[in-house]
């Protein structure tokens, strides 16, 4: 007798963003000031989990390349793990390892992309 096998996956998500400023140049260069966020999402599959909520208000939000800073009033919380790597943050306070590494606090954020390119000149 075959033995039948199924996998579920399923993940949704939703949000909005609203910025006062923004600055871009290409795809290297992004500046927001007064950038108020919400949003949620959840899902299991399987490339990981992944469960969470973001809210707050970036006085300012700067990338550079691979490099982000930024100085917020921040609430989220939530987790996700899977290929890309593993994030766990509560009211603000949270940490990432992987793909994306960094710390955040409820009111300084600090990151780099690994998959983008990091060029210093």
């Amino acid at each position: 007798m075959e033995k039948k096998q199924f996998i579920v996956s399923a993940i949704a998500s939703g949000g909005a963003e609203l910025s006062l400023l923004k600055f871009q140049e290409g795809k290297e260069f992004e500046a927001n000031i007064l950038n108020g966020f919400a949003g949620g999402e959840i899902g299991l599959g399987l490339g990981g989990a992944v469960a969470g909520y973001s809210f707050g208000i970036d006085v300012i939000n700067f990338r550079q390349g691979c490099f982000q800073i930024n100085a917020r009033i921040d609430g989220g919380s939530g987790f996700s793990f899977g290929f890309s790597g593993v994030e766990a943050k509560a009211g603000g306070m949270g940490i990432s390892i992987g793909k994306k590494t960094g710390i955040s606090t409820p009111f300084v954020g600090v990151s780099i992309d690994l998959e983008k390119v990091c060029v210093v000149q």
